[in-house]
């Protein structure tokens, strides 16, 4: 599934919207734990993460108090988990590694408060190294090392408090690699994350984005890019 997230535009609004679309969503992860509960064997798309996660795309423009109703619903409605976006342009708007990480600290902590686990997506190239918008990849050698200090700060930051951490999203979708996706490319940009994460933690997971539909050619042209790289 696409992931989406606005740039603060309306902010109220989008907060609130956001809210009642969550309320649906909830509905649908209350029975989708009720059906896992009943299969001992179903286990989520990743190793390890058993149950119902619930999307929730940015939190940056919640109040606490919308923060706490919906994580409060999504655990009476018995999901596992939160995903979330690390939006870069958000947490390092500049180029200054002066981080912003007020909002996902109370995210994590107010998730994990509650015995939510937390899963995070590293998306959304900040303008200093996409001025053409949000999800124009890195994709030269300075905005690749820029991307993983990013992804090592992050992990550096929270560890293992976060169960997985997902590089981008959708890279063989044009909405989500602008200039047409490009397996290798993508391979380049999964390897700095990774190496980055790992330096900071090496107990964390890593894993590559989300793909969009069935693209098993692009899937395969991946892991032979991934290859290439002994490390």
């Amino acid at each position: 599934m696409a992931s989406q997230f606005s740039n603060g535009r309306g902010k109220d609004d989008g907060a609130n919207k956001m809210m009642r679309r969550i309320s649906n969503v909830l509905l649908v992860a209350l029975c989708c734990a009720l059906l896992l509960a009943s299969d001992s064997g179903a286990e989520a798309q990743t190793a390890g993460e058993v149950g119902a996660w619930l999307p929730v795309p940015h939190t940056k423009y919640m109040s606490d108090t919308q923060l706490s109703a919906l994580l409060d619903k999504a655990k009476n409605a018995g999901v596992s988990g939160v995903h979330t976006q690390a939006p870069w342009d958000h947490l390092e708007p500049s180029y200054d590694n002066d981080y912003e990480w007020a909002f996902m600290d109370r995210f994590v902590n107010e998730a994990r408060a509650r015995g939510l686990k937390v899963t995070m997506q590293l998306t959304a190239a900040p303008k200093w190294v996409a001025p053409e918008g949000v999800w124009g990849p890195p994709r030269g050698s300075s905005d690749l090392a820029a991307w993983r200090d990013f992804s090592h700060d992050l992990v550096e930051r929270y560890g293992t408090r976060v169960a997985r951490y997902e590089m981008w999203n959708e890279p063989n979708h044009l909405k989500f690699w602008p200039s047409g996706p490009d397996p290798a490319e993508y391979a380049a940009l999964l390897r700095a994350g990774y190496l980055g994460a790992k330096d900071a933690d090496p107990d964390v997971r890593v894993t590559g984005g989300m793909l969009s539909h069935n693209d098993m050619g692009y899937f395969n042209a991946l892991y032979t890019a991934i290859r290439r790289y002994p490390d």
